[in-house]
Protein backbone atom coordinates (compact mmCIF):
# COMPACT_ATOMS: atom_id res chain seq x y z
CA UNK A 1 0.00 0.00 0.00
CA UNK A 2 1.27 3.32 -1.21
CA UNK A 3 1.57 6.47 1.44
CA UNK A 4 -0.97 7.82 -0.39
CA UNK A 5 -3.95 5.85 0.21
CA UNK A 6 -2.50 5.24 3.70
CA UNK A 7 -2.84 9.18 4.28
CA UNK A 8 -6.00 9.30 2.38
CA UNK A 9 -7.37 6.58 4.96
CA UNK A 10 -6.46 8.22 8.16
CA UNK A 11 -7.85 11.26 7.03
CA UNK A 12 -11.30 9.44 6.67
CA UNK A 13 -11.16 7.48 9.57
CA UNK A 14 -10.09 10.81 11.60
CA UNK A 15 -12.99 12.67 10.04
CA UNK A 16 -15.68 9.80 10.79
CA UNK A 17 -14.25 9.61 14.12
CA UNK A 18 -14.81 13.48 14.47
CA UNK A 19 -18.38 13.03 13.14
CA UNK A 20 -18.92 10.58 16.13
CA UNK A 21 -17.56 12.30 18.32
CA UNK A 22 -19.54 15.51 17.71
CA UNK A 23 -23.15 13.14 17.53
CA UNK A 24 -21.70 11.87 20.79
CA UNK A 25 -21.60 15.18 22.27
CA UNK A 26 -24.95 16.17 20.88
CA UNK A 27 -26.70 13.08 22.23
CA UNK A 28 -24.35 14.32 25.69
CA UNK A 29 -25.95 17.75 25.41
CA UNK A 30 -29.63 17.04 24.91
CA UNK A 31 -29.81 14.35 27.20
CA UNK A 32 -27.94 16.38 30.27
CA UNK A 33 -30.54 19.19 29.33
CA UNK A 34 -33.73 16.80 29.24
CA UNK A 35 -32.37 15.22 32.16
CA UNK A 36 -32.22 18.48 33.94
CA UNK A 37 -36.24 19.05 32.96
CA UNK A 38 -36.84 15.41 34.61
CA UNK A 39 -34.62 16.36 37.73
CA UNK A 40 -36.89 19.38 37.97
CA UNK A 41 -39.56 17.12 38.43
CA UNK A 42 -38.76 15.13 41.09
CA UNK A 43 -37.58 12.24 38.77
CA UNK A 44 -34.48 10.08 38.34
CA UNK A 45 -30.93 12.01 37.91
CA UNK A 46 -29.92 9.49 35.47
CA UNK A 47 -30.64 10.93 32.36
CA UNK A 48 -28.27 14.68 33.44
CA UNK A 49 -25.68 12.62 34.73
CA UNK A 50 -25.13 10.30 32.41
CA UNK A 51 -25.55 12.86 29.21
CA UNK A 52 -22.99 15.53 30.89
CA UNK A 53 -20.63 11.99 31.20
CA UNK A 54 -21.12 11.87 27.50
CA UNK A 55 -20.38 15.35 26.96
CA UNK A 56 -17.34 15.57 28.92
CA UNK A 57 -16.20 12.21 27.33
CA UNK A 58 -16.74 13.40 23.97
CA UNK A 59 -14.61 16.77 24.35
CA UNK A 60 -11.85 14.78 25.87
CA UNK A 61 -11.81 12.08 22.71
CA UNK A 62 -12.09 15.34 20.41
CA UNK A 63 -8.80 16.27 22.14
CA UNK A 64 -7.64 12.45 21.79
CA UNK A 65 -7.67 12.51 25.91
CA UNK A 66 -7.67 8.14 26.53
CA UNK A 67 -9.37 9.20 29.68
CA UNK A 68 -12.81 10.06 27.17
CA UNK A 69 -12.68 6.44 26.40
CA UNK A 70 -12.27 5.13 30.07
CA UNK A 71 -15.11 7.61 30.80
CA UNK A 72 -17.50 6.63 28.21
CA UNK A 73 -16.69 3.29 29.49
CA UNK A 74 -17.76 3.62 33.40
CA UNK A 75 -20.76 5.72 32.18
CA UNK A 76 -21.35 2.34 30.15
CA UNK A 77 -21.12 0.16 33.30
CA UNK A 78 -23.19 2.68 35.12
CA UNK A 79 -26.20 2.87 32.75
CA UNK A 80 -25.96 -0.92 32.66
CA UNK A 81 -26.39 -1.29 36.07
CA UNK A 82 -29.01 1.37 36.37
CA UNK A 83 -30.95 -0.17 33.69
CA UNK A 84 -31.05 -3.59 35.98
CA UNK A 85 -31.91 -1.83 39.35
CA UNK A 86 -34.76 0.32 37.61
CA UNK A 87 -35.88 -2.22 35.30
CA UNK A 88 -35.57 -5.60 37.23
CA UNK A 89 -36.92 -8.20 34.99
CA UNK A 90 -39.12 -6.44 32.69
CA UNK A 91 -36.85 -6.76 29.44
CA UNK A 92 -38.97 -4.29 27.52
CA UNK A 93 -38.05 -1.69 29.79
CA UNK A 94 -34.04 -2.29 28.45
CA UNK A 95 -35.35 -1.41 25.47
CA UNK A 96 -34.98 2.44 25.95
CA UNK A 97 -32.40 2.21 28.35
CA UNK A 98 -29.70 0.31 26.82
CA UNK A 99 -30.50 -0.15 23.05
CA UNK A 100 -29.21 3.30 21.85
CA UNK A 101 -25.74 2.93 23.99
CA UNK A 102 -25.23 -0.52 23.01
CA UNK A 103 -25.23 0.56 18.94
CA UNK A 104 -23.11 3.40 20.35
CA UNK A 105 -20.32 1.09 21.43
CA UNK A 106 -20.83 -1.52 18.95
CA UNK A 107 -20.23 1.65 16.35
CA UNK A 108 -17.04 2.86 18.51
CA UNK A 109 -15.70 -0.97 17.99
CA UNK A 110 -15.15 0.33 14.52
CA UNK A 111 -12.62 2.96 15.21
CA UNK A 112 -9.99 0.71 17.26
CA UNK A 113 -7.58 1.04 14.10
CA UNK A 114 -7.62 4.76 15.02
CA UNK A 115 -7.80 5.03 18.85
CA UNK A 116 -4.60 2.50 18.73
CA UNK A 117 -2.71 5.17 16.87
CA UNK A 118 -4.35 8.31 18.26
CA UNK A 119 -4.73 7.35 22.05
CA UNK A 120 -1.96 7.12 24.21
CA UNK A 121 -2.16 4.22 26.73
CA UNK A 122 -5.39 2.50 25.90
CA UNK A 123 -5.80 -0.95 27.44
CA UNK A 124 -6.64 -3.46 24.23
CA UNK A 125 -8.47 -5.57 26.59
CA UNK A 126 -10.75 -2.77 28.23
CA UNK A 127 -11.76 -1.21 25.44
CA UNK A 128 -12.72 -4.28 23.56
CA UNK A 129 -14.40 -5.19 27.15
CA UNK A 130 -16.58 -2.02 26.98
CA UNK A 131 -17.29 -1.55 23.36
CA UNK A 132 -17.86 -5.41 22.07
CA UNK A 133 -18.48 -7.43 25.41
CA UNK A 134 -20.80 -4.91 27.42
CA UNK A 135 -22.91 -4.43 23.90
CA UNK A 136 -23.37 -8.28 23.98
CA UNK A 137 -23.67 -8.52 27.25
CA UNK A 138 -26.38 -5.49 27.31
CA UNK A 139 -28.41 -7.56 24.22
CA UNK A 140 -28.42 -10.50 25.97
CA UNK A 141 -30.15 -8.47 28.90
CA UNK A 142 -32.41 -7.42 26.29
CA UNK A 143 -33.43 -10.61 24.92
CA UNK A 144 -33.49 -13.10 27.44
CA UNK A 145 -36.79 -11.86 29.41
CA UNK A 146 -38.36 -11.79 25.74
CA UNK A 147 -37.71 -15.42 24.73
CA UNK A 148 -37.35 -16.98 28.56
CA UNK A 149 -39.78 -14.77 30.64
CA UNK A 150 -40.28 -16.20 33.94
CA UNK A 151 -44.13 -15.30 34.57
CA UNK A 152 -47.05 -15.11 32.17
CA UNK A 153 -49.75 -11.52 32.72
CA UNK A 154 -52.91 -12.92 31.60
CA UNK A 155 -55.68 -9.85 31.00
CA UNK A 156 -58.29 -10.07 34.38
CA UNK A 157 -61.54 -10.20 32.15
CA UNK A 158 -63.54 -9.45 34.72
CA UNK A 159 -61.69 -6.15 34.77
CA UNK A 160 -61.85 -5.78 30.90
CA UNK A 161 -65.58 -6.14 30.71
CA UNK A 162 -66.45 -3.96 33.86
CA UNK A 163 -64.33 -1.12 31.99
CA UNK A 164 -66.06 -1.43 28.55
Amino acid sequence: MDQGMLAKGTRISSLLFGVYTILLALLGLMLACQGGVLVSAASSPYYAMMGTALLLAAALMGLKKSLGIYLYGVASLATYGWAIWESGDNGWAYIPRQAWLALLSVIFLAFWPLVRRDFANVNKAVYFSIMGLLPLLMAATLLTPQFFPNAVHLADSPAITAHT
